[in-house]
C-alpha cells in the first residue's frame, strides 16, 4: 500500500471511536519482539511487554494496538543464535487459540489476549511474511486523488 496516505491516523481514529485505550509501535524503530512479548525476569532490561502494560494501566482487556511498518522489521539475533523479532513475537498473538493462553514471559502468568484490537500497517505485503498475512483481514488501501481528500473532509 502506499505511503503516507493515512493508514497509521486511520488506525488511532478507528481506536477512539472504539472508545478503546490505543498504543502504537513502530515496528522500525523496534528491532526485537521484546516490546511486544515483554523479557523474562532476571534481565537488566527486563519488562513486561506494551500489550500487556497497556492491559494493565488501563483496566481493559481489548485495547487497540497499531503496529506500524511491519513489513520493516528487523530481526536480531542472540549471540547464541536466537532469533528475535516483532513478526514472530505476534503469530501467537494473533492465533485465537494460542492468544487465550498466552503466558508473558515476565509476570509467568497466563493472560488471555483475544480481545486485543490488533492493527498491522505495511507499505509492501511481499515483505511481511506468510504466517503473519494468513493471521490478519487485509484490507488494501489506495491513494486517494487531490477531490476524494477534499470531500472526506
Amino acid at each position: 500500500m502506499p505511503p503516507s496516505i493515512g493508514k497509521s491516523a486511520w488506525s488511532r481514529s478507528l481506536a477512539a471511536a472504539m472508545n478503546a485505550p490505543s498504543l502504537s509501535i513502530d515496528a522500525v524503530a523496534a528491532s526485537t519482539g521484546f516490546v511486544i512479548a515483554g523479557t523474562e525476569r532476571g534481565w537488566s532490561s527486563a519488562r513486561p511487554g506494551r500489550p500487556v502494560q497497556a492491559i494493565l494501566r488501563h483496566h481493559h482487556a481489548g485495547p487497540v494496538i497499531v503496529v506500524d511498518e511491519v513489513c520493516k522489521a528487523a530481526s536480531s539475533h542472540s549471540t547464541g543464535g536466537t532469533r528475535h523479532n516483532i513478526q514472530d513475537s505476534l503469530l501467537g498473538l494473533l492465533e485465537p487459540v494460542s492468544a487465550a493462553h498466552w503466558k508473558c514471559p515476565y509476570y509467568c502468568v497466563r493472560f488471555d489476549m483475544n480481545a486485543i484490537s490488533w492493527i498491522l500497517t505495511s507499505n509492501d505485503f511481499a515483505k511481511v511474511p506468510e504466517p503473519l498475512l494468513t493471521r490478519c483481514a487485509i484490507i488494501k488501501c489506495e491513494n486517494l486523488s487531490h477531490e476524494e481528500l477534499l470531500s472526506a473532509g
